[in-house]
């Protein structure tokens, strides 16, 4: 059920009001219980078989919680998860896989993947190795535990938001109106890139990546940066939206996204883009393959291990496998560009402002570049769009609501250099910041509402990172 759909805004409604009634009433303990329950019919309205998977997950992380805590209990519920998560998600992955290497079909089954399923597996990974360094002095009751892995606003595509967080936000006694109206602000916020842009600029996207051979190269390559934009949106606008709603309901959680795009390196990009992932990648998955403490080499082998699996976690193909090992392979070039500058200017942020921007617009060439595999179905179908990039006959098609999304991209960055420079330096994504309490801002307000309504595309509105 996505949250642009109409029985998933009255859902939300009718969860927000009475969530913020308990919590001004201070009835912390029915609020936590009506929140469990209002995410498990959340689940249970999308598919009722989803939620024994989501309660399995639970069982097994509390009675760990609950356990001596050894490491060899450690593993065997880590290895219970990613067995799930492998059942579910890769069976027939690596099925087809064997097959195509054995040259004859084996079995393979028609699971229904259940929803949020790789977000909550690696939330409850990165809870039971927190329990394991003993990283909560507080006890955790079993609804504590169950409502922070089906919590449904981060549930169907993140943020991946650490335990000790959720926490501090589900004993939170105070009820501000501040709250709820910067919640309200992101999730509208959300709402615009995701109806607005999204969904429109997912009507020319499809229609050339379907048949790239049909268009000319200037118009494959002005889909390419549409998708780059779509994509950053896309995701970018559900985090928008979860940490809103999340926010509305108490719940505060950090930013997801912060202007990827104008990143001057491949590292800086993955310190921008869905930093809850992000993270997690490099403390419970790079770290735990050694992370740079064991020679160069290793350090660049774990850095691409961790961007190939964490390629295949976005999607059971090996299109995703090798958009990992890409961006993996980009990274330890980087790193290697960094000692070379250091090498020759003892410098490692050596460049003048001419070298600043033509290193960005390279790595936004580089990341867009990459997306191709991403986007793609097959390597035929990604090495068709970067043959036809090149074309100079077909339709030629330059479609405007590229343009509108580019200048909301561009608008975004400006007004975050305007910010840096009067504060403290730091590139910070800009936020809508209106006070509710004023007519004009409510006018403001409402003036993206019916904006919304207005431009909005209300054909396929699902997620892309829905089916993660």
């Amino acid at each position: 059920m996505s949250f642009t759909s109409f029985p998933a805004v009255i859902f939300l409604a009718i969860v927000c009001a009475i969530s913020i009634l308990l919590q001004k009433r201070h009835l912390e303990v029915i609020r936590k219980y009506f929140l469990l329950i209002a995410s498990y019919l959340f689940v249970a309205l999308v598919d009722w078989r989803f939620c024994i998977s989501i309660f399995c997950t639970t069982v097994a992380v509390y009675a760990f919680y609950r356990t001596k805590r050894g490491k060899p209990h450690l593993l065997l519920v880590i290895s219970l998860l990613l067995l799930q998560l492998a059942c579910f998600k890769y069976l027939n992955f690596f099925a087809d896989s064997i097959s195509a290497i054995l040259g004859r079909d084996l079995i393979t089954l028609n699971l229904i993947i259940p929803l949020g399923i790789s977000f909550y597996t690696f939330s409850a990974i990165s809870y039971v190795v927190d329990v394991y360094k003993g990283k909560f002095k507080e006890r955790n009751s079993f609804a504590d535990v169950a409502l922070y892995l089906a919590f449904f606003p981060k549930l169907m595509a993140g943020p991946i938001i650490r335990a000790e967080v959720f926490f501090l936000g589900l004993k939170k006694q105070c009820f501000r109106w501040h709250d709820v109206s910067m919640g309200l602000q992101l999730a509208v916020s959300g709402a615009f890139k995701k109806m607005v842009l999204v969904d429109n600029l997912n009507v020319f996207v499809n229609d050339v990546f379907f048949s790239p051979n049909a268009f000319d190269g200037s118009t494959c390559l002005w889909a390419l940066l549409s998708y780059s934009l779509q994509i950053y949106f896309d995701f970018s606008g559900y985090s928008d939206m979860a940490i809103g709603i999340s926010r509305i309901l108490g719940f505060e959680f950090p930013k997801n996204f912060n202007l990827p795009y104008a990143s001057r390196n491949v590292t800086e990009f993955w310190k921008r883009w869905h930093i809850s992932l992000s993270s997690w990648l490099m403390e419970y998955l790079y770290f735990t393959l050694g992370g740079n403490r064991k020679g160069v080499i290793r350090t660049y082998v774990n850095l691409v291990l961790t961007m190939l699996i964490g390629g295949l976690w976005h999607g059971a193909a090996w299109t995703f496998v090798l958009w990992g090992g890409l961006h993996g392979l980009a990274l330890v070039i980087h790193k290697l560009f960094v000692k070379c500058k250091i090498m020759i200017f003892n410098d490692k942020n050596a460049g003048n402002i001419v070298w600043k921007w033509c290193s960005t617009l390279l790595t936004f060439v580089t990341v867009s570049s990459i997306w191709v595999f991403f986007r793609a179905d097959s390597f035929d179908d990604a090495i068709t769009i970067f043959y036809c990039i090149g074309n100079i006959s077909g339709i030629n098609q330059i479609y405007t609501w590229t343009f509108v999304a580019l200048a909301f991209a561009l608008f975004e960055i400006v007004m975050a250099y305007r910010n840096s420079c009067q504060k403290n330096g730091e590139l910070n994504v800009p936020c809508l910041s209106l006070n509710m309490r004023k007519f004009a801002h409510m006018v403001v307000f409402w003036c993206i509402v019916g904006l919304i309504i207005m431009t909005a595309y209300f054909g396929d509105t699902s997620f892309i990172y829905g089916k993660f």
